[in-house]
């Protein structure tokens, strides 16, 4: 029976998306690959504006722009197709679970990229207890608003939640998930799959190279994670502005990567976010080094991490390494990313640095790792207790694989005795 992996994607499929959604690995083990572009049809027109630099679609990718193009590409699916449904469920994305559920197609759904956005937990990482108290009412306010957008989308027009195909499995990546979310309907009736975060896959893969091999810049250096604050294109995916402006977020923070070096004696090389364009890196940080795409292996050989709010942390956390968090004016004023940063940051046990407050008096230290909170962020968001070193894919492929075997032996045994009941 000759295999099929669809991989059905919300945003730009680029080349980025092929090497993190394993379909090299696939194609070796005698699949098919098949990515399937949705961005036009869940986000009209944002296509266009999204695309830039090598943030561009793969080729052979197969977009979809309508709905009736989407039904006619799933009547073609069969029971030898793995299929990845690669965005969560809400008003606007309920008609594709609504055709899977019409031709009764088993997918997966997944959560192994996760980071603490909404949740603040530690009282030491607050500047005074006013603004503690302040983001514990905003963990809980956040929480009951995620519920409500839940049960919304449980009733909304034209969702039909109740009658929608739960996935087949639900693979994720720490514990810190929530049944009761986004991700796809019903997700509590699916197999549970837990795996190895994207973050932790690529940074231990990094840890065993040869040592050598991985060091790309001199060291004793300092790390800064990019978060393409200028012109990230999941801006206008997510439909919101940017966080900062050019002039106010440049001076800033070449203020304090000539600070750091002065006060650490560390240089610094910035990790260049994949989707930044080089000209945007030029503004915002001037000359200093600027190196995309190895952002994995500049950690490992780092004496410090300082981000912001990438995801990246979670290479800093896997190695427990020594992190800075940062912040701006701008960033602290903005109802998404002042919360982001202030509730990551608190998952670490650090205050967050604001640069635009930074006197020459005051002296940047080394901070302190706190291997418990490490820990728990590593527990909770990276991979829970006893979790195997198998790659992502190598557990999607087995429970897939198991799964066509034994309804292949199902049905060999029903047409020996029709009457016998077989456990589904």
């Amino acid at each position: 029976m000759h295999k099929r992996y669809f991989i059905l994607h919300g945003n730009i499929f680029s080349q980025r998306d092929w090497e993190r959604f394993g379909c090299d690995f696939f194609l070796q083990r005698g699949y098919d690959v098949i990515p399937v572009e949705l961005v036009e049809l869940l986000s009209p027109g944002t296509y266009s504006q999204m695309t830039k630099g090598t943030f561009t679609s793969r080729q052979n990718v197969v977009r979809i722009n309508t709905e009736q193009e989407m039904d006619e590409l799933v009547t073609h699916f069969g029971p030898a197709d793995f299929v990845l449904m690669a965005f969560y469920l809400n008003a606007k994305s309920a008609f594709v679970f609504r055709i899977l559920t019409k031709y009764k197609i088993d997918y997966m759904s997944l959560t192994i990229g996760g980071i603490p956005t909404n949740d603040f937990r530690n009282f030491r990482s607050a500047l005074n207890l006013k603004e503690y108290l302040k983001f514990k009412y905003m963990t809980v306010k956040t929480k009951a608003y995620l519920l409500k957008r839940y049960v919304w989308t449980m009733f909304a027009d034209g969702v039909g939640w109740v009658f929608l195909r739960p996935p087949r499995w639900w693979m994720r990546a720490g514990r810190y998930h929530n049944a009761l979310s986004a991700v796809a309907p019903k997700p509590w009736k699916a197999e549970l799959i837990s795996v190895r975060s994207f973050d932790m896959q690529v940074i231990d893969a990094v840890q065993n190279q040869n040592k050598k091999e991985g060091e790309i810049f001199e060291k004793p250096y300092a790390v800064l994670i990019d978060d393409d604050f200028l012109d990230h294109p999941d801006f206008i995916y997510m439909g919101i502005n940017r966080p900062v402006t050019k002039e106010r977020f440049s001076c800033a923070m070449q203020s304090f990567i000539a600070k750091l070096e002065k006060d650490l004696r560390l240089r610094v090389v910035v990790a260049g976010h994949p989707k930044a364009l080089p000209e945007n890196a030029s503004i915002v940080y001037g000359a200093y080094p600027f190196i995309q795409d190895r952002t994995a292996e500049l950690v490992a050989h780092s004496e410090l991490v300082v981000v912001c709010c990438s995801t990246a942390l979670s290479f800093a956390v896997r190695l427990r390494k020594p992190v800075i968090v940062i912040t701006t004016d701008e960033i602290e004023r903005n109802r998404f990313y002042g919360g982001f940063v202030a509730n990551m940051s608190s998952w670490l046990g650090l205050r967050r640095t604001n640069i635009d407050r930074l006197k020459a008096h005051d002296s940047l230290v080394m901070p302190v790792v706190d291997q418990r909170c490490y820990e728990s962020y590593e527990q909770n968001f990276l991979a829970e207790k006893g979790v195997g070193s198998h790659s992502i894919w190598e557990e999607a492929a087995r429970h897939f694989e198991a799964h066509i075997s034994k309804r292949a032996s199902d049905s060999i045994k029903r047409r020996k005795n029709p009457e016998l009941k077989i456990e589904k």
